[in-house]
This record gives C-alpha cells, sequence and structure tokens, in this order.
C-alpha cells in the first residue's frame, strides 16, 4: 500500500490524513498542513487489514476530506559549483531531508533531482505553493546544507494519455 493522503479545509485551514502500511504495522500521521502533527502505528498483529484501512478512509472522505492534485512544483537550486553550498557528496542527504519534511509536514513529496555542472535542482509536488516556499526556506536555512540559491515554481507535467490513434 502506498502512502495515501486526504485533506480537509476547516475554517481556512487545511488539514491532512494519511495512512501508509510498514511490516508489520500500519501508521497513521495527521495535522495541520505545514506542523508535524501526531502519529499512530496499528499493529497488523491486532487486525489491522486493508478492509479497515480502506474503512478509516471512507470515514475520513465522509466527513469532508478530499484527494487533492498538487497544486504545482517547488524546485530547489543549489548551485554545484561554488563554495556557496556544503553540498559536496550530500546530494542524495538533502534529497531525503527535504522528502521527510515535506512528508511529515502534509505539504507534498519530492519528485526527483538532476544534477548538471552548475545546479542541482530537486523538484517537489506541493499543495500550496507559497506556503511551501516559506516553510521549506526557513527549515534549510537552520540545517548544514544552507538555504537555497532560487526556490521556483512550475507547473506540474501533465501525464498524456493513451489514445486509440496511439495504439
Amino acid at each position: 500500500m502506498m502512502t495515501q493522503t486526504i485533506y480537509k479545509l476547516e475554517n481556512d485551514t487545511l488539514h491532512y490524513w494519511e495512512i501508509w502500511e510498514e511490516e508489520d504495522h500500519y501508521v497513521m500521521h495527521w495535522g495541520v498542513m505545514g506542523e508535524k502533527g501526531e502519529v499512530q502505528a496499528i499493529d497488523s498483529i491486532f487486525g489491522a487489514s486493508q478492509r479497515i484501512v480502506n474503512k478509516m478512509i471512507d470515514d475520513k472522505l465522509a466527513k469532508g476530506y478530499d484527494i487533492l492534485d498538487f497544486a504545482s512544483a517547488l524546485v530547489v537550486v543549489y548551485p554545484m559549483n561554488s563554495n556557496y553550498t556544503n553540498l559536496s557528496g550530500k546530494e542524495e542527504e538533502l534529497v531525503g531531508w527535504l522528502s521527510d519534511f515535506l512528508g511529515w509536514r502534509g505539504l507534498g513529496t519530492t519528485a526527483g533531482h538532476t544534477e548538471n555542472e552548475n545546479n542541482l535542482e530537486i523538484t517537489c509536488y506541493v499543495v500550496d505553493f507559497i506556503k511551501t516556499s516559506e516553510l521549506v526556506t526557513a527549515g534549510l536555512s537552520e540545517t548544514n546544507f544552507g538555504s537555497p540559491t532560487q526556490i521556483l515554481q512550475r507547473e506540474i507535467p501533465v501525464a498524456e494519455e493513451e489514445t486509440d490513434q496511439d495504439l
């Protein structure tokens, strides 16, 4: 089971609720978007099954939660050819940090990264670009990675649908 994340707007505040399966248990994680929220493990030994998880998701959907499409791509840019940043050999660590930061705050997910001689660009799919940009900038400034040189907003590529003509 992949992580299932759903959102609900309540009094101008976006809340998230998500669940995923680990080796012998499920993990529920919920809170206000941008905050770490709360976590609860449900031991599979005590009867948590896919059927029960699906019922939990259905109950949340009935209470107004919904699956949201990511609004935009947020691209974090670091230079690779200067003394500006302390990234040498730590690119994967930075991608992991961003993945955890976004996921544990209900902000979105990392979608990949590219490197060339000039830049490291990490693409993230996010629900709210402005809020996520502010939080990522503040969070990174408190790490050994330092602040990125840019945070860019891009459109999320639309997957081309296969048509009968393509067959």
